[in-house]
């Protein structure tokens, strides 16, 4: 008698004629996978004809002991708290552990995940951010699956859901442009040609008003990066927002709009007007980057930029569980890179409005 082979979901996905991502997904009831009422019948009974038993199958997956790791800079930013939510969810249904690992962007925490990789049964990595450390990202690669979220990087050899921060920029300037604004305040976390997304939005920003025809239109404001030599940690963001906005404000450069690198920034931005006295959208708006849920749920609801965090999440976990069958099936070689990018949009809210008269 031939010895009795468990069935796994790659069998099926080999019958059914589609992958082992839409298999799991489809078997575990994703709500968030998009398939036509056919391949879900193909699907169903490849499983069948097969006797794939799910329960056992994600029982075995558990017992496995197999993690993903989630590299993510910091736990206090409402961006980070909504990705990771989106990928642990994703990966249990797939029958997958998480793991998450703190950096701080520093890079002695980023070489301590070879320690951690090489003891613990982690089957693939996923960064949720663009270190600007590209040499561990590649020897992470060499070693096991791994996936970037972030800023587009075309110097990172490596699976990635991306995002163009210039894109994000510039319509960030238009969106103010268009309410009358002709000088207006980029306020960030240190900035310069490594740390991808400060960067390239405060370029975005520029070209859109360059664009328009408007020479120093844009005013930045930045703590420069040695003026501490601790970590970040979770106030940084918002008291950079908070900071530098109260001295902007007492400087008084004929600025009527506010930029921040992100939501947590503008949430330190919007708090900093407030205490000055003054009005927002009337004596200034205000604009951040991700929408997350903590900027819709201010007195004043943030006008933000929508780039589909969880959607994101999702999608790095269907390249990864694709990535894993692939080495099930064939372990001489690595899928080739993928790069996913998505559009960003403006999402208009109460801090914004058209500009004061000067």
């Amino acid at each position: 008698m031939g010895q009795y082979k468990k069935v796994t979901t790659v069998d099926i996905a080999r019958l059914a004629g589609c992958s082992q991502s839409t298999v799991s997904m489809i078997l575990s009831r994703n709500p968030h996978g998009n398939f036509s009422q056919k391949t879900v019948e193909k699907v169903l009974k490849a499983a069948e004809e097969l006797g794939y038993n799910k329960y056992s199958r994600k029982k075995q997956a558990v017992n496995s002991s197999q993690n993903i790791m989630i590299v993510l800079p910091n736990f206090s930013n409402p961006y980070y708290t909504m990705l990771v939510e989106s990928i642990q969810n994703s990966f249990q249904k797939a029958g997958y552990g998480v793991v998450c690992f703190c950096t701080m962007r520093t890079r002695s925490e980023e070489e301590r995940l070879f320690g951690m990789i090489n003891s613990m049964p982690i089957a693939g990595i996923i960064y949720t951010y663009c270190t600007s450390n590209t040499d561990i990202i590649q020897r992470l690669c060499e070693s096991k699956p791994l996936i970037v979220i972030g800023d587009k990087d075309e110097t990172i050899d490596a699976d990635s859901v991306e995002l163009n921060s210039v894109k994000c920029g510039k319509i960030m300037a238009e969106h103010l442009l268009q309410l009358g604004h002709r000088k207006i305040a980029y306020i960030s976390t240190p900035v310069d040609t490594h740390q991808l997304a400060r960067f390239r939005r405060l370029e975005g920003i520029k070209m859109q008003f360059e664009k328009h025809g408007i020479k120093d239109g844009v005013v930045l404001r930045t703590k420069p990066a040695s003026d501490s030599n601790e970590p970040a940690n979770m106030f940084t963001e918002y008291s950079t927002g908070y900071d530098l906005t109260r001295e902007l404000v007492q400087d008084d450069e004929g600025v009527t709009a506010i930029v921040g690198l992100n939501d947590m920034v503008a949430l330190g931005v919007m708090d900093a007007i407030l205490d000055e006295r003054l009005r927002i959208p009337q004596d200034y708006s205000v604009m951040g980057c991700d929408n997350t849920i903590i900027g819709r749920m201010r007195r004043i609801s943030l006008t933000s930029v929508e780039h589909y965090i969880s959607a994101k999440g999702r999608q790095a976990v269907e390249i990864m569980l694709s990535k894993l069958a692939l080495n099930e099936e064939t372990a001489s070689a690595l899928p080739k890179i993928v790069r996913v990018e998505y559009e960003p949009r403006v999402v208009v809210r109460e801090s914004t409005g058209i500009c004061r008269k000067q």
